[in-house]
């Protein structure tokens, strides 16, 4: 599929209505906002941080045989309904791998697994208590996760190609990962990336957002890169936390598309980028090829 020619790659990002606990129900809501895409050309589309169950699930994530279980069947239902479609699509699910429970992002095309990402950098302070269900992806012990009855790669090294899109490489980093020192997503530019996708969580607070939209463009600016953030929208706000959905899409440290925040019924904001142009300025500015030496 080549939607945006002479250069250019069509991304989305969406934030569909979660129900909390109810893989299936979200799965069908994954689904509808895939095919909607796919009408619009898209060739990437980006979902939230755990879309599949929710983010506020709290300690139902150790609800193994049911929440994780259907998480995972959740997801088949996605990879078999999106199998006519060439569209990339990111979705984020809990996983269990030899004992340990991962946040991740499952990186899916035409019915096929590309890959798995596990979330590094786990927040556990303030109000996010993470590090109580999750492990690091710094905990892994196999680069391979069996899935929906697949074998695929599981990591934070993972790049992703687009066969009908020379030049352009996925990568992906989860929420809290942008926030850390040094982003995955900084590694990710280094070694090919020119799309860099964020399923995130990340609640609001005052101010917050302005926060969040400036480190988007910042990366987007720092790695040369296209950046594209989904975050969970307003059905997490059962806690004592509020989300908004706040949806991004940024290009060379330019904010390009933002989406309404708070709307109850989800949205989609669909974006061309300009990919080849953002291998010309890597090709241009000398210390990007420089950070090659200093990325090892």
């Amino acid at each position: 599929m080549r939607t945006a020619p002479h250069g250019f790659l069509r991304v989305a990002a969406a934030c569909p209505p979660v129900r909390v606990g109810d893989p299936e129900r979200n799965a069908e809501a994954t689904l509808q906002f895939a095919a909607d895409a796919a009408q619009r050309g898209v060739q990437v589309l980006l979902l939230p941080e755990l879309g599949l169950t929710g983010y506020t699930c709290g300690d139902l994530f150790f609800s193994l045989e049911t929440l994780v279980a259907g998480a995972e069947r959740a997801l088949d239902r996605v990879l078999r309904g999106t199998a006519e479609q060439a569209m990339v699509l990111v979705v984020g699910l809990p996983v269990v791998q030899r004992g340990r429970l991962f946040n991740v992002a499952a990186v899916l095309q035409a019915g096929h697994l590309l890959g798995v990402v596990p979330k590094t950098f786990l927040p556990g302070y303030d109000e996010y208590y993470e590090e109580r269900w999750f492990s690091s992806a710094r905990e892994l012990v196999a680069d391979e996760l069996q899935l929906c009855g697949a074998r695929a790669p599981f990591g934070t090294d993972l790049l992703f190609r687009i066969p009908e899109e020379p030049g352009v490489a996925l990568a992906v980093e989860i929420c809290e990962d942008l926030w850390a020192p040094i982003p995955p997503s900084s590694h990710h530019a280094v070694a090919g990336a020119t799309v860099i996708l964020n399923p995130s969580a990340s609640n609001d607070t005052v101010a917050k957002a302005a926060y969040r939209r400036d480190l988007v463009c910042q990366q987007s600016g720092r790695t040369l890169a296209a950046y594209v953030y989904a975050n969970a929208g307003v059905h997490e706000s059962t806690t004592d936390l509020v989300f908004g959905g706040h949806l991004m899409i940024a290009e060379n440290g330019v904010l390009l598309a933002e989406g309404r925040r708070f709307q109850r019924d989800g949205e989609t904001i669909v974006l061309d980028v300009d990919t080849e142009r953002l291998r010309v300025e890597r090709a241009r500015q000398t210390s990007f090829a420089d950070a090659l030496h200093a990325a090892g």
